[in-house]
């Protein structure tokens, strides 16, 4: 089972993960979108851009389209670059944060069990 926190402390907006073990990486993008939907409003995710790369990010808004298609809209940067991402790429482009050095956390794990989906939030406030 993977846990997540909701902050690394020493990561800041915009950089992009050390090591692939900070993010939390499903076997499955069906996987990876059932624990990206119970992120909360400021929590923090890695966040894939346009260009391939990921940053670390926190959600700052999840709302509903005319469509009734939801988005998540994540603060990338403190001078306020956004991305905001589809519903439907949530699996592919938002990556959970891995808690370092919890002896169940195994990166790039691929069994999953119906168990492993949910998110253990940690916070020091």
């Amino acid at each position: 089972m993977h846990s997540q926190v909701d902050n690394q402390v020493d990561y800041v907006l915009g950089d992009p993960p050390r090591y692939l073990s900070h993010m939390i990486i499903e076997s499955c993008p069906e996987a990876s979108l059932k624990r990206v939907s119970s992120l909360n409003i400021h929590n923090f995710a890695f966040v894939k851009r346009s260009n391939g790369s990921w940053w670390y990010a926190m959600l700052a808004d999840r709302y509903l389209d005319m469509n009734n298609e939801e988005h998540m809209m994540f603060l990338l940067s403190e001078t306020g670059c956004t991305k905001t991402v589809r519903k439907c790429q949530w699996g592919n482009c938002v990556s959970c944060v891995a808690m370092i050095g919890v002896e169940d956390h195994v990166p790039n794990t691929i069994s999953i069990n119906e168990d492993d989906f949910g998110c253990s939030l940690i916070s020091d406030l």
